[in-house]
């Protein structure tokens, strides 16, 4: 086993050398971070307390004493919870990656590890809730804005990695790693390549067996939470990107398959003079030698950023005992469990013989770090912003501003993906063209032949119509907001320009509402006694159609702006009422008083008008009809 693993590596260091032999010099970045992170949030989630099984319980037996308390006066007024505070997410973080160098970030949950790993990655979210303070971070001495102005795109330099797996379901394993490996890399001149890299990341990290495979989700079966694991991480390894900020990439993997990754991470920063920034949870010993530098991380606020050979004798330089290598605990969990409760590590482990006042305190440690020789020569530089020049064609494709394909392959390559993802949902596909095949039934039987005279009826009949295509996209909703997290990372990484996602998404949906809409329209339209002519048939199946597209965009607008399901699966609700209300049926027009505006506004008004117009302003009706 080991010996085969072994193979594996070195086909992927193979590959990487073969890729560097044909593209060229690659850029090397050395990262240089001086910020603070700020969050505005209610004062009921700014809390970083880790609560323990005990603690619950504890808390719920003296719930009612407190209540009893608080309603006598006896207990301190709690703050509002819904009070606005300011929470420091990062505090004074300072520190340099070099490349050629894999770095561990070790914090307790909470105490801002992904927020830093985004900031690395220049994907730390700005606006009315955030605000960061310092120097920010640097790029060989620039900032992104000033990378950009050289031409250079930091987002193509540098990929983030998030903790959650986040994949479309109906996509395999092999064609998520190959749609990003398409998109985000230029094609090179030998095309092997391109296939030799795709078949080495997946042998590396043992996908081999589930290439065929579908994702899936908790309601398609498709490969397993560590499998899931690994296709996000093969999406990072198949990029040229220079730097690799990845959050907790260990969750739902053992300690041998953990291993195997982070060795061909540090393969890959020593042959292509890349960065890596890991964070990890609880690394084993084997995995937590294998790193360069290790960065603790206690409130936000670094108390350690060095080599990792030196972080126990830094500690013990300040009154901690580390375990020692033969005492049972690993080194890697003291290391948490410190920046964790400081105090009781301190107390518990005893303090280092002649030092005096151990800092337990996050503003404490921190200045022990700081105070440290070692501080200042893990700051220093040594890198210039002329390694960052792109050298070469194939550099000038891969981080350039312009990208490395234009829209149009881009607009081919996601159409295509789109299209199997349609495809594959069989269970959409089928439940909504066997919804208008019994919608259109069921109105049909009740509004069988209508009579002439009977107008209004056929005004109701018409509403109906148009409502069943509308509420049929409304599962649109569901699938859209699952998929937008997959385009948000992938727009973020410069996989692929935004417009041309947005464009194929609805293009796909082109086809099934001409079908949807073709199948309720030929067995709903001469059941219910509508003109039985070509011309009409065929306005009142385009202005369907067009109903269905307007109301799907209105979906897919709504799950796009929507922060969640929640708020995405309730906002549409009380907009559609307002369009039915004031379509001009339950209300007309001339009696909407000062709402009349809002008959301009439906989109059920507009359909409504021009089906009726289709239909009563018809040649048939200009013979004389019966008064009811």
């Amino acid at each position: 086993m080991a010996a085969l693993e072994g193979d594996k590596l070195g086909d992927y260091v193979a590959v990487l050398r073969a890729e560097a032999e044909a593209n060229g010099e690659l850029p090397k970045v050395e990262i240089k971070c001086d910020l603070s992170y700020t969050l505005k949030l209610p004062a009921s989630k700014v809390d970083r307390t880790i609560v323990t099984v005990p603690e619950v319980f504890a808390s719920a037996a003296l719930a009612p004493i407190r209540g009893v308390a608080g309603a006598l006066g006896a207990a301190p007024k709690a703050d509002s919870g819904d009070t606005i505070q300011h929470f420091k997410v990062l505090q004074n973080v300072t520190g340099t990656f070099r490349p050629g160098e894999i770095t561990l970030v070790l914090a307790p949950p909470g105490h801002g590890k992904t927020s830093l790993l985004k900031a690395l990655a220049h994907q730390l979210r700005m606006g009315a809730i955030g605000s960061v303070d310092g120097a920010g971070v640097t790029y060989n001495g620039l900032t992104a804005e000033e990378l950009h102005e050289r031409g250079v795109d930091v987002a193509r330099l540098a990929a983030y990695v998030e903790q959650v797996d986040t994949h479309l379901p109906f996509i395999n394993v092999g064609e998520t790693a190959k749609f990003i490996h398409d998109n985000a890399t230029p094609t090179p001149t030998d095309t092997s390549l391109h296939a030799r890299k795709l078949e080495a990341v997946t042998n590396l990290l043992a996908l081999e067996g589930c290439v065929d495979t579908i994702v899936g989700n908790d309601l398609v079966r498709g490969v397993s939470g560590g499998e899931k694991k690994r296709v996000t991480i093969s999406e990072a390894l198949v990029t040229n990107a220079r730097v690799l900020c990845m959050d907790e990439i260990s969750t739902g993997l053992d300690a041998a398959v953990t291993f195997n990754i982070v060795a061909a991470l540090k393969a890959w920063a020593r042959t292509t003079g890349g960065c890596a920034v890991v964070a990890l949870l609880q690394p084993t010993p084997e995995v937590f030698n294998q790193f360069d530098d290790l960065m603790l991380l206690r409130e936000g606020a670094p108390v350690y950023h060095g080599p990792l050979d030196k972080a126990a004798g830094h500690f013990k330089s300040i009154g901690y005992a580390p375990p020692p290598p033969d005492g049972g605990e690993d080194i890697a969990d003291w290391y948490v469990n410190l920046v964790a409760q400081p105090g009781k590590i301190y107390s518990r482990s005893g303090s280092n013989p002649g030092a005096k006042d151990a800092p337990v305190t996050t503003k404490a440690l921190a200045a022990a770090w700081r105070a440290s020789p070692l501080c200042g020569e893990q700051e220093k530089t040594a890198r210039d912003a002329s390694e960052l020049e792109l050298k070469t064609d194939f550099a000038m494709k891969q981080y350039g501003v312009a990208g490395c394909h234009s829209q149009w392959q881009h607009f081919k390559w996601v159409l295509d993906r789109q299209l199997k993802v349609t495809i594959r949902n069989k269970l959409f596909v089928t439940a909504r063209l066997g919804a208008a095949v019994m919608t259109s039934l069921v109105l049909g039987s009740v509004w069988y032949q209508l009579p002439k005279e009977q107008g209004f009826e056929k005004l109701g009949m018409l509403l109906f119509c148009i409502l069943h295509i509308s509420f049929s996209n409304f599962s649109e909703l569901t699938f859209s907001v699952e998929q937008k997290y997959v385009a948000y990372k992938h727009v973020d990484g410069r996989v692929f320009p935004a417009f041309t996602y947005i464009a194929a998404w609805g293009l796909i949906h082109l086809p099934i509402a001409l079908f949807e809409t073709a199948v309720f329209s030929l067995v709903l339209y001469p059941m219910v006694g509508l003109v039985l002519e070509a011309g009409p048939w065929l306005f009142f199946y385009f202005n369907l159609v067009l109903a269905n597209v307007a109301m799907a965009s209105f979906f897919r607008i709504v799950a796009l702006l929507a922060p969640n399901m929640e708020a995405a699966q309730t906002f549409p609700g009380p907009v559609i009422a307002v369009f039915i209300i004031f379509a001009g049926f339950l209300i007309t027009p001339t009696k909407m008083g000062f709402l009349s505006f809002m008959y301009h506004v439906s989109l059920f008004a507009y359909a409504l008008r021009s089906l009726c117009q289709n239909e009563f302003l018809s040649s048939s009706y200009d013979e004389g009809v019966a008064k009811n």
